[in-house]
């Protein structure tokens, strides 16, 4: 059975699957394959120029040429095929179709014998026919099965009206990150509006499931308005072919928000500084982020219920504006669809810049100048700063700026071919430096941060 082609073939339409097969044909590879799909045969039929059903005769394997170390390359198996049915394209009475020959760069592992049903698309890289898991090629059960959804499909499209199909899920992420707690469920009651061609409205079953039958061909927008207490979805855009459907997977997830101003300790408003937040009652949960606005407001959002922790520089060192980490004083629980009231979070002073010079001498065991020695200045105050990394002159001699108001473990290394030395910590205030620090190298080790002793006794 042959069944005609029912529409141009869209280059939008195959980009995204042109993409994935290309990714494993074009040798040296950087990366594995990633895929958008495979989304229903009603729609995978108008991106595929050659469909049909067939068993696999022969396998032949096409290594991959040589590579510069540190690139990984993928070779391939052109698969030969006895058609048993044409249903897109020309096949004639046998075909072959080209596959990587590793799975994480798209391949199909395809058994001699075995019959599949085939979704493929021209490569110019191979000159030859391509296929890959990111489209419906799937093998059928023998005898063949009357469950095979795309063979249904194709058999019925020689009666079927030339109307089309948008049908879809509303899921609702129950959790931060759902891929990993496997807690996501569907929604219910949530509004469903298809602009286009031809408008209709639903509303999505005790499944979460909406379906639109008999559209008109033709572009439409897609819209999901969710219950109350929601975060809103951003509608979606298809195309509908003649006999062709779409298949739409809306998300969203209860909206609640933790929102605030942030303030500077002189009172200003904290504007354009970086913040975390983080469930903890999550082991593994993600980071919720948030810049402040002009006038240090934060909005922390959608967030699922539970209770969270939030602040500036939580993760690391990388805010702008502001050099410390300072996080709110309490925890606060969002219950679902809760937003919190205005939070007023107000910084600690930040950390002065380093002012204050202070000459260091290293010197060695027999307290000579020791030249090109490296210097480290801990900050005690701030354990999150040291000043850097100094290296002493001809003279072992080097000078660094300490912060005002701070105390320091100050300490040197020496490195040389095949061992390290070292000079234990001098502890110091920044303010009552009398004059040069004496270093002395006294230990066989690369680190004699190690040995800093406790400031109260100092």
């Amino acid at each position: 059975m042959h069944v005609d082609n029912l529409g141009k073939l869209h280059n939008r339409n195959m980009r995204d699957v042109v993409l994935s097969l290309l990714a494993f044909a074009n040798l040296p590879l950087a990366f594995a394959c990633s895929c958008t799909g495979p989304r229903p045969a009603c729609s995978e039929y108008f991106k595929a120029p050659l469909i049909f059903y067939g068993r696999v005769v022969a396998k032949n394997h096409i290594p991959s040429p040589p590579v510069r170390p540190g690139q990984m390359s993928s070779g391939r198996f052109e698969i030969r095929f006895s058609i048993t049915e044409s249903f897109r394209g020309d096949a004639g009475a046998e075909v072959i179709v080209a596959t990587s020959d590793q799975s994480s760069m798209c391949g199909i592992d395809f058994a001699e014998g075995a019959s599949y049903v085939v979704y493929a698309i021209e490569n110019p890289e191979w000159h030859v026919w391509t296929t890959g898991i990111c489209m419906r090629t799937h093998r059928v059960a023998e005898p063949v099965s009357v469950s095979d959804e795309d063979l249904q499909w194709f058999h019925s499209l020689v009666t079927a009206p030339n109307m089309g199909t948008i049908y879809g899920k509303v899921r609702d992420f129950q959790g931060r990150n759902p891929d990993s707690t496997g807690r996501v469920g569907v929604l219910p009651g949530t509004q469903i509006t298809a602009s286009g061609p031809d408008s209709r409205t639903a509303t999505t079953s005790g499944a979460g499931e909406f379906r639109f039958e008999g559209l008109a061909p033709g572009s439409y927008t897609v819209a999901a308005i969710p219950p109350g207490g929601y975060a809103a979805i951003k509608p979606a855009s298809v195309s509908i072919e003649p006999k062709g459907c779409a298949e739409i997977a809306f998300e969203t997830r209860v909206d609640g928000h933790i929102r605030g101003h942030l303030y500077f300790n002189d009172g200003r408003p904290a504007a354009g500084i970086f913040m975390i937040a983080h469930n903890v009652e999550l082991r593994f949960g993600e980071g919720i982020y948030s810049t402040t606005s002009d006038d240090g407001g934060f909005d922390f959002g959608p967030l699922t219920p539970g209770t969270y922790s939030f602040g500036v520089n939580a993760e690391g060192l990388s805010a702008k504006g502001y050099s410390q980490k300072a996080v709110f004083p309490e925890n606060i629980h969002i219950g679902p669809s809760e937003t919190t009231s205005d939070l007023q979070f107000v910084l600690p002073p930040d950390r002065p810049e380093p002012s204050v010079p202070v000459e260091v001498i290293v010197l060695d065991r027999q307290s000579r100048p020791l030249p090109n020695a490296t210097v480290f200045a801990d900050d005690a105050t701030w354990p999150d700063f040291h000043t850097g990394d100094h290296r002493t002159d001809s003279a072992g001699r080097v000078t660094i700026l300490l912060r005002k108001g701070s105390y320091y473990d100050i300490w040197a290394v020496l490195s040389l071919p095949g061992s390290q030395q070292c000079a234990v910590p001098v502890a110091v205030p920044a303010d009552r430096v009398g004059g040069p620090i004496l270093l002395k190298i006294s230990h066989d080790i690369g680190n004699c941060g190690q040995f800093k002793r406790s400031h109260a006794s100092q």
